[in-house]
Formats: C-alpha cells, sequence, structure tokens
C-alpha cells in the first residue's frame, strides 16, 4: 500500500526552497520563522561572502534566537514536512469532529426531526416529551422551562443550573427580606 503524500501549503514551501538555497538545517529554518523573517529576504542577509562583516545566516539566525529567546536552539526541532502533516492531521480530525457534531445533530429523534401532537388536558393542550429526551436535556417532573416564541417556532428551553440557583437564591432573598422591601416601596 502506497503511503499518501501530504501537500505542503505555499506558506511552508517557500520555507523549504529556502533551506535547500541557503543550506539550513531544520532547527535554523524553525528559528528563523520563529523569530518571523521573510524566507523571501534570506538572500539579503547570506552575502557574507560579498560582505565580510556579516555572519553566515545560520550563524546570524542562532544569534538573534539566542538573543530574542535565551536559548541556542528550539526544545522541540521539527521540520516543515512534518509541520505539514500535523497540520494536515490537525485539520482532518477537526473536519470529522465537525461531521460527526454534524450527524449527532440531526440523528432520528433529535432536533429539527422530532414532531409532536398536542394533548388536550383540563386547563388547554399539552406537549408530552418522552423519557429519552427528558433525559438528554436533564429535565425530571417538576422541572421549570422557558416557552419562547421566535420566528413563528415554540422554543422549549431548559432551566440551566445556573438559572435555577438564581432563581432559589431570589426566593430566598424575597422570603427572608420582604417586609423591609414593602416597607422600602411604600416610603
Amino acid at each position: 500500500m502506497k503511503k499518501k503524500k501530504t501537500k505542503i501549503p505555499a506558506e511552508l514551501q517557500i520555507w523549504i526552497d529556502a533551506r535547500k538555497r541557503f543550506h539550513l538545517s531544520h532547527a535554523h529554518v524553525q528559528m528563523a520563522r520563529e523569530l518571523g523573517m521573510n524566507p523571501k529576504k534570506l538572500g539579503g542577509l547570506a552575502n557574507h561572502d560579498q560582505e565580510p562583516w556579516k555572519a553566515p545566516l545560520p550563524v546570524f539566525v542562532e544569534d538573534l534566537y539566542e538573543r530574542r529567546f535565551g536559548r541556542r536552539s528550539p526544545e522541540r526541532v521539527i521540520s516543515i514536512e512534518e509541520r505539514a502533516a500535523e497540520i494536515a492531521a490537525k485539520k482532518a480530525a477537526r473536519r470529522e469532529e465537525r461531521a460527526a457534531r454534524r450527524a449527532s445533530e440531526h440523528a432520528p429523534g433529535e432536533g429539527t426531526n422530532m414532531k409532536k401532537k398536542l394533548t388536550r388536558i383540563e386547563e388547554g393542550v399539552a406537549l408530552i416529551i418522552d423519557e429519552m429526551l427528558l433525559e438528554q436535556l436533564g429535565l425530571g417532573e417538576n422541572s421549570e422551562v422557558a416557552l419562547v416564541i421566535r420566528d413563528g417556532s415554540l422554543l422549549v428551553i431548559p432551566e440551566t443550573k445556573r438559572d435555577r440557583i438564581f432563581r432559589e437564591s431570589m426566593e430566598n432573598v424575597d422570603e427572608q427580606y420582604s417586609e423591609v422591601f414593602r416597607r422600602l416601596a411604600d416610603s
């Protein structure tokens, strides 16, 4: 079985070309990238033959890196090809995660696919919700939900833990200080 070759993005390919042209190691290329150097401008820095006061490009990059980061080389040296493979793998993993999320959002019995009939009761009509759906939403028999009408649709929004804690604390404050609040309102 033939191993699929990773396509290298253009912004990384110019670093591969610079590495070959200026005879740099993977560490030197990584240091130059971390320093924010432009691979197209390395030619102006690498002419130590014509301008003898300049240091060779690898030495120059090492000195700049040491001054900026306080160490002679990166802790983990990784080639451009390995970096491109990491980026491609990360992208593929994100793509798969997104596809799985989309598939779960539109699974039967969830989201937009669910249809229910209203049931007549003494005071009006009721919406009967299956136990499975109640468990998924974290709702119980006496749970409170918010009903919101948006664009002609009825949304059933479960009360979050934060909302419940806030509501309970407001009820406690009301119980303890209702008389004080009443006197303040009257004065």
